[in-house]
């Protein structure tokens, strides 16, 4: 799938799906009401990263599996930082 071993770009995959769903919880925020479970949408994203990383593992890939691992332990703090303030 992808030929680099590079920690920046695991990094870079790893911000992907945590910014998409939290953009897409705050546009679905102004439009309809998701019934208090936002944060539903946000540990899906983070599930997703780990099995990212699971795959990544597997292949041989630690840099790019560590450079996931990181962003998605940043993207879960600032999640839960974020929750805890509204």
């Amino acid at each position: 799938m992808f030929n680099k071993d590079n920690t920046w770009f695991g990094i870079f995959l790893g911000l992907i799906l945590p910014a998409l769903s939290f953009y897409l919880v705050e546009i679905l925020k102004q439009d309809i009401h998701i019934r208090g479970k936002n944060h539903l949408i946000y540990i899906f994203a983070v599930a997703c990263n780990l099995i990212l990383v699971r795959l990544f593992y597997g292949n041989g890939k630690e840099q790019m599996g560590r450079g996931i691992i990181a962003t998605t332990f940043i993207c879960a703090f600032a999640i839960f930082i974020y929750k805890s303030r509204s």
